[in-house]
């Protein structure tokens, strides 16, 4: 199993990296089912699942970590993964995420507005994929303020991923 982080160069990407200071707009997984590279990640029609090689057109891939997980590890994490499908996109955790890097700016620190645990936007769904890998350091993160970049930094440190 491997999370990769990509980007593109459209205007959504382009906030979400300024705003959230990432080199990266997107998370998501990258699976082996019956032999072919299959991406889980979180979009603007929830979460779903492409082929990889249709999945990175158009896109920049960032980073990519292939887990250092036991077999059952990686199974009770893809199993989450394919449970997770067709939940909708967290449009509004998205809404108050940005409400708080606003507040954040001017000095004053506030919690999301719009917490919604059954929808997912693609950091909240790779934050569930490495907490369900068991990956050390990823308890700690607010679902509702995890961004991309906050992924990579605890990736970055991690005992249990390889970059590749």
């Amino acid at each position: 199993m491997i999370i990769g982080f990509s980007t593109t160069d459209k205007i959504m990407s382009r906030i979400i990296r300024w705003f959230t200071r990432s080199k990266a707009s997107h998370s998501y997984i990258l699976v082996s089912i019956a032999g072919e590279p299959i991406v889980i990640h979180s979009n603007q029609h929830g979460v779903n699942c492409d082929h990889y090689k249709k999945f990175k057109k158009g896109k920049k891939i960032v980073k990519e970590y292939k887990l250092l997980i036991s077999a059952e590890e990686e199974k009770q994490a893809t199993a989450l993964a394919l449970r997770l499908l067709d939940r909708p996109y967290d449009f509004l955790s998205i809404v108050g995420f940005g409400w708080v890097l606003i507040n954040k700016m001017f000095g004053r620190k506030t919690g999301n507005p719009f917490p919604n645990r059954s929808a997912y936007q693609c950091s909240e769904f790779a934050l569930a994929i490495a907490r369900k890998a068991k990956l050390e350091g990823f308890d700690d993160f607010n679902r509702e303020l995890v961004s991309p970049e906050d992924l990579i930094d605890a990736m970055e440190i991690n005992q249990k991923a390889k970059e590749i």
